[in-house]
C-alpha cells in the first residue's frame, strides 16, 4: 500500500540493480554515516505525509 518506492543508495551497483527491474533509486552522497542520514537527503525536497525507513539490513520486515 505504497505510493511510491525510492531505494537510496551511494553505490552504483545497487543504482543499476534497482533501475535494471524497473525500480527507481536515487544517488546519495557518499558521506552520509547511516541510512537514515542518506534517506533524510532524498526526502527533505519532496513533499511526503508518512516516510518509512526500510534500512537493506534489516532481517525480517513484513507489512500485515
Amino acid at each position: 500500500m505504497l505510493d511510491d518506492l525510492i531505494i537510496a543508495a551511494d553505490d552504483d551497483r545497487i543504482i543499476k540493480a534497482v533501475e535494471g527491474f524497473g525500480g527507481k533509486a536515487i544517488f546519495t552522497a557518499k558521506e552520509h554515516p547511516s541510512g537514515t542520514d542518506r534517506l533524510r537527503e532524498i526526502v527533505n525536497p519532496l513533499e511526503v505525509d508518512i516516510v518509512v525507513n526500510i534500512q537493506a539490513d534489516e532481517p525480517c520486515f513484513t507489512i500485515l
